[in-house]
């Protein structure tokens, strides 16, 4: 066996293992979710005062929904107030907020934009106010009427951070919808409701964060990046806090169903985490090893793994390299790590399966699954650009119809 092929094996060999470690994390998550039912807090609620906070940028199309939803929210009218923070606007967001009995904040600065200046501008304020819990949600999503009082219940069981389920509200408009709202499903209940089950590391989602005001007084808002959710999940974890998930507090959302859309979305969040993971990823898993704080090891890991594209493009780099091996080295090595990317199609495979049987399965959901290798091909092409360029980009708003 020559040089090269000894390398084009070893190289096949840590693909294998990488993506091995990737699969078997995912499908003990899968196997906890599955096994351990989940639990409502045993406590009851405190009836916590929340602030019910929505960034907004020229949203006055879009944002009555979210208020209606948070007005009608089943809670002490007198227990939780909506703020909406009208950022760098040029059209009638704060009239639409102010009309449906919102409170509104309007901060212009156009040299400082996107979500996570607003927040860093309008939390100091709001922490003014007499509240218990700031609530974040966008300003195109609608919040669960039980979500306040499951919130409560987390805050009453001791957790001072928490994320609410995000989930799609279009999946079955078209094939990408659904390929997302699958996506969410499996993140939600086979991702991260077992990782808070198991006390491991949970991050915020962007929409439906929940803090506690302590904790936003002790660790103030710094999170500025394209990816703020993320970026101040890891300064909360790197602080010894602890973020906790709930299945009963949920968001909905509707997704893109429109390749610009899903370009000018998906590119902003890919290459904002790719950043992330490049920058912190392996510095807090060693952290983590070194001072033996696995909360911090488990964080540098899920961050390299939340990107679905990451996942994916390792695995069928794998794959190719070992269908190469296997026509090009003969032999019980590559014969194995052959049977190994068999293994983790397989568990990945029940693993959708798992997810569709937690979204529902309809006959056109199970058409649009069928449709979905096709959509997966378009959603990496659509991704690689951004996951190689990790560079920071100006905040841009996501194209509405």
């Amino acid at each position: 066996m020559n040089g090269y092929l000894v390398i084009l094996l070893a190289i096949t060999g840590v693909s294998a293992a990488v993506s091995a470690a990737v699969c078997l994390y995912h499908a003990a998550l899968a196997l906890v979710a599955c096994l351990v039912p989940h639990r409502r807090g045993c406590v009851d609620g405190h009836l916590l005062r929340f602030a019910i906070v929505i960034p907004a940028h020229n949203e006055e199309h879009t944002i009555r929904i979210s208020l209606d939803s948070a007005m009608a929210l089943d809670y002490p009218q007198d227990r939780f107030e909506i703020i909406v923070v009208a950022d760098n606007c040029d059209d009638d967001t704060a009239t639409v907020a102010r009309n449906c009995g919102a409170a509104c904040l309007v901060r212009n600065d156009t040299r400082r934009c996107g979500k996570g200046h607003a927040l860093e501008w309008a939390l100091p304020q709001i922490l003014g106010r007499d509240n218990d819990v700031v609530v974040v949600l966008d300003a195109d999503c609608i919040i669960g009427p039980q979500s306040l009082r499951a919130f409560d219940r987390a805050f009453s069981n001791g957790y001072r951070v928490v994320q609410a389920t995000d989930m799609v509200e279009n999946p079955d408009s078209n094939a990408l919808s659904f390929m997302l709202g699958l996506a969410n499903t499996l993140e939600n209940e086979l991702f991260y409701a077992p990782k808070s089950m198991l006390g491991m590391a949970v991050f915020l989602r962007g929409t439906g964060m929940a803090f506690h005001r302590e904790v936003l007084e002790k660790w103030p808002w710094r999170a500025l990046s394209n990816t703020e959710d993320t970026e101040y999940s890891l300064e909360l974890i790197r602080n010894g806090e602890r973020i906790g998930f709930t299945l009963e507090a949920q968001v909905r959302s509707e997704f893109p169903t429109q390749n610009s859309q899903l370009y000018s979305q998906r590119k902003r969040w890919i290459r904002g985490n790719s950043r992330l993971a490049y920058r912190h990823g392996l510095r807090a898993a060693w952290q983590g090893l070194q001072q033996h704080r696995w909360l911090l090891l488990d964080a540098g890991f899920t961050m390299w793994i939340l990107s679905r594209p990451i996942v994916l493009g390792q695995f069928i780099l794998t794959a190719g390299l070992g269908l190469g091996c296997f026509f090009l080295i003969p032999g019980p090595i590559s014969n194995f790590l052959l049977v190994c990317c068999g293994a983790m199609l397989v568990l990945y495979v029940v693993y959708v399966y798992l997810g569709m049987a937690r979204i529902g399965m309809t006959p056109r959901r199970i058409l649009l699954l069928l449709k979905m290798p096709f959509v997966t091909v378009r959603y990496l092409l659509l991704a690689a650009p951004a996951l190689v360029k990790t560079s920071e980009t100006p905040w841009e708003r996501t194209p509405r119809v």
